[in-house]
């Protein structure tokens, strides 16, 4: 079935535009100079999986896994440090 072309400034845009400023909205902690942000315990940015570059990533790792009959799903956090157990 042939695809009708998209509207100019219809609802896939409007979503693509209020998705496009939720990811662009600056956290607080952006604007801070360096020695207040470096004052803040990591816990205290607020920072999460879910709203990061990193979600989409992570989905696509699970995803090759499974592909391939894999069935091990690392777990996958933010941390201050580096850690593989």
């Amino acid at each position: 079935m042939p695809r009708t072309p998209a509207v100019p400034g219809g609802v896939a845009s409007a979503r693509r535009r209020r998705h496009a400023k939720q990811r662009h909205r600056a956290l607080p902690w952006t604007r801070l100079p360096d020695e207040k942000l470096l004052s803040l315990r990591f816990c205290d940015l607020k920072l999460s999986i879910e709203r990061s570059a990193l979600k989409r990533q992570i989905r696509r790792l699970y995803a090759e896994l499974e592909s391939r009959g894999i069935g091990f799903r690392p777990h996958a956090w933010l941390s201050e440090e580096w850690f593989s157990p």
